[in-house]
């Protein structure tokens, strides 16, 4: 008897753990919610004329059944799901205004593009049920936006990404990244449920969480992450909304500005400088351009559009090397290089470029077996911001150099690379690394170094090798030390 006891205590407390933290979840979940909702107490009024316009009861009348269909499946509505449910029904009156009448400021876009697509229509609310309608949400995998689209399906489905421009904030372009995003997953991952958790969870955690081996259910416990609730928020507002949806969408119009030129830009300018020349407020002119995370625009790689007051657009085209040159200097300092110190193995170093006034430099040590896209993702930034901070063209780096990076202030700062313990070398052979087998290798030549030379100056007469690859083949623990008439052996790994 005593032993049944303790069963059920450890029964009792294992799913009082499990309820506390759906709570959590739940609460957590609304309090942003809200947070984000309350970002329209400037438009309370129109608010709630919104909600007495469309004649809408937000009080709960009839309960439909607790049964969900995303196009040919069906889901029943679980406890966590339930929970979630309640939540929404428990808001009051005017966050349930705020919510419908946000969304209705989006959802003609979104409906549209789920309906070209032909995906079941409860899927535009992924946005309400993943980022709670927070335009400027920024989560796990570099995930940003409206959607919460992770950087790389952004990218592949078009999406144009800098730290200074992003394309998540347009919200048609954003909108059908995002399906066409989630029609994959679901061709991938066979039911919605699944592809809609990797959409929010990532593919690759809920593969390891055991999906093709587990249902969906012990697939969920065992994703460790905030947004695994993701797809039972989406049944439970899908229930809430047939029960509360506005029934006319297209009697809101959309919030927009007075926008009637749009020019391209294929240089590089500051706002404060088309600002200061045309003689344009430069709040309204940053305003006009959401998709800018920071005052520069850069179209070198790739053109811009940037918006401008009606009636500019001449006076843009007219005035372009003015507005290009004015203060030049000051908002884009030009690479500065400075006398080489005793060490030739680093050339030069330069003065990095500031993309902008809320943006702080961080100093980052190349350490060998580091690449541009392994720093890239360290540091959450694009490969092409590194190799226009620190004038760096094509890949080529060398352990010992010093580049700048580029965070926006408070940013939390990555773990530094750990470092290799190695026992010193005694001998040329004993300070190659393990790796290294001279079998993998063809010997190529015998290059004897000059005036002037370094490791990284040498690497680049050969396109296969790197500093690090000479210093292995040569048993160089110290590139400071390369001598001239000094005979290096080049390689290359066989094919």
């Amino acid at each position: 008897m005593k032993d049944i006891r303790i069963i059920y205590v450890l029964v009792f407390v294992f799913a009082f753990q499990i309820l506390e933290a759906q709570s959590y979840q739940t609460s957590n979940y609304f309090k942003n919610l809200k947070a984000n909702l309350q970002s329209l107490d400037g438009f309370d009024e129109k608010v709630i004329e919104y909600c007495e316009l469309q004649q809408q009861n937000l009080n709960l009348i009839n309960e439909s059944e607790n049964v969900v269909k995303l196009g040919f499946e069906e889901y029943q509505l679980n406890d966590v799901a339930m929970d979630y449910y309640h939540g929404f029904q428990k808001l009051s009156y005017l966050d349930k205004c705020r919510l419908l009448y946000s969304w209705s400021h989006v959802s003609g876009t979104i409906n549209n593009l789920t309906k070209s697509k032909k995906l079941p229509k409860p899927l535009s609310f992924l946005p309400v049920v993943f980022t709670g309608l927070n335009n400027f949400y920024a989560g796990e995998n570099y995930s940003f936006g409206l959607w919460g689209l992770s950087y790389l399906p952004a990218v592949r489905y078009g999406i144009v990404a800098d730290s200074c421009y992003d394309e998540r904030l347009d919200l048609y372009l954003n909108s059908n990244a995002a399906i066409n995003y989630l029609a994959e997953l679901h061709k991938n991952f066979k039911t919605w449920d699944f592809a809609v958790t990797a959409y929010c969870c990532g593919p690759t955690n809920v593969v390891r969480a055991g999906y093709g081996q587990l249902p969906f259910d012990s697939v969920y416990n065992n994703l460790d992450s905030y947004s695994k609730d993701c797809f039972y928020r989406l049944i439970a507002f899908t229930k809430w909304m047939s029960e509360n949806e506005t029934l006319d969408f297209n009697s809101v119009n959309n919030f927009s500005f007075s926008i009637s030129d749009t020019v391209n830009v294929c240089s590089r300018i500051h706002f404060e400088q088309i600002s200061s020349v045309l003689d344009i407020n430069y709040k309204d002119l940053y305003e006009l351009n959401p998709l800018y995370r920071c005052a520069v625009i850069d179209g070198r790689k790739k053109t811009k559009v940037i918006n401008l007051p009606e009636g500019y657009k001449d006076s843009f085209y007219l005035l372009r090397d003015s507005i290009e040159n004015f203060m030049d200097s000051v908002y884009f300092p030009k690479y500065s290089p400075v006398i080489p110190s005793s060490n030739d193995y680093e050339p030069y170093v330069h003065v990095s470029i500031s993309p902008g006034d809320d943006y702080e430099e961080h100093k980052y040590t190349i350490v060998s077996g580091d690449n541009l896209g392994a720093i890239a993702q360290r540091f959450g930034v694009n490969v092409l911001d590194i190799q226009d901070w620190n004038n760096i063209s094509g890949t080529n780096i060398y352990a010992g150099q010093k580049i700048s990076i580029w965070l926006k202030k408070g940013t939390k700062l990555p773990e530094p690379p750990q470092k290799e313990v190695k026992e010193a070398s005694k001998t040329e052979d004993q300070g190659m690394k393990k790796h290294f087998s001279m079998r993998d290798y063809d010997f190529v030549e015998t290059y004897e170094v000059k005036s002037g030379d370094s490791l990284y100056k040498i690497s680049l007469k050969y396109d296969w090798a790197s500093a690090e690859d000479i210093m292995e083949w040569n048993g160089i623990s110290d590139p400071s030390k390369l001598q001239i008439g000094q005979k290096l052996k080049i390689f290359k790994k066989k094919k």
